[in-house]
């Protein structure tokens, strides 16, 4: 069972959660962690398929001449020129496969020293490749470290087609910053929007900590306090209106039950001094009687 601190703390923190000032504050939080969330989450996708596009792009771009570096290097032709090779990009991966996918052959241009992972590319026949109509497909790393791009077209001539892969080292490495920062300035924006969430609101329930100072004050006998309106057009001061309007009749209630009594209490004090005489009198013969003063029945 909870402690005696465990116990004090709970209803504390259940009245503190009850108020209405922290569920407003709670709502602009969550409303802003949602809006920043998807906000942030259509950035992200927009920059990742840009970006996805950039690559798709670039691909489409030296296929062409990727696939002559493939019939040339791997096929045993002649090598490319100088000028052909240097217009290629600097970091690809190529991987030759024969039509019944039975063959395969890589290359790589990756530079020396800088090992890294090869795509996990299918080798596919040339009927799948046919049928992906050249669009760009991404496949991880063999280990499993990195994400590639990869474009499969057929090879004319040759029985057989050509995979041409790139890193999206770049990609991805945005990605991740960009996502980094959607989390740190969303939470940090959120908390912010809170707190200011919760100064306005502390600011526009203040009225309402008034009108509770009030009705305790007139719980205690203070019939003539009122409520301070400072902007009548707004809610608090529709409420603080409407009160000071029942207070005044309260008040002119309250005035006329004492006028009331008081009238009350000068009746009964004006009758009993009217009555004090003659009741002596009837007292004080009424004695002489006990005593045996008055015997004849005509005195009595």
């Amino acid at each position: 069972p909870p402690g005696p601190a465990a116990r004090r703390t709970g209803p504390a923190v259940r009245r503190w959660f009850a108020s209405l000032q922290t569920k407003l504050a709670t709502v602009v939080v969550v409303v802003l962690a949602v809006g920043l969330a998807v906000t942030g989450s259509t950035a992200w996708a927009v920059l990742s398929r840009s970006l996805v596009g950039e690559v798709d792009a670039q691909l489409v771009k030296v296929v062409e001449p990727l696939a002559q570096v493939a019939s040339h290097n791997l096929l045993g032709g002649l090598p490319l020129s100088r000028t052909e090779t240097e217009s290629l990009p600097s970091d690809y991966y190529v991987l030759f496969v024969s039509a019944d996918a039975s063959f395969k052959s890589q290359w790589s241009s990756t530079a020396p020293g800088q090992p890294r992972s090869a795509p996990a590319i299918h080798p596919e026949t040339l009927e799948q490749v046919l049928d992906r109509h050249g669009e760009p497909y991404t496949v991880t790393a063999v280990d499993g470290s990195s994400r590639w791009r990869v474009v499969a077209l057929p090879l004319v001539g040759v029985q057989g087609s050509v995979a041409v892969a790139l890193p999206m080292d770049a990609l991805d490495a945005a990605s991740a910053q960009l996502r980094t920062v959607l989390v740190v300035v969303g939470g940090l924006t959120a908390l912010l929007g809170g707190y200011l969430g919760a100064l306005a609101v502390r600011r526009s329930l203040r009225p309402l900590h008034e009108i509770e100072r009030t009705a305790a004050a007139i719980a205690s006998g203070q019939l003539d306090s009122r409520v301070t309106v400072t902007d009548e057009h707004t809610e608090v001061g529709h409420l603080a209106t409407s009160l000071n309007a029942m207070l005044e009749r309260l008040e002119l209630a309250f005035a006329a039950r004492e006028a009331s009594e008081e009238r009350m209490r000068r009746f009964v004090a004006d009758a009993s001094h009217e009555l004090r005489t003659p009741l002596a009198t009837v007292r004080g013969y009424a004695e002489l009687y006990r005593m045996g003063a008055v015997t004849s029945p005509e005195e009595l």
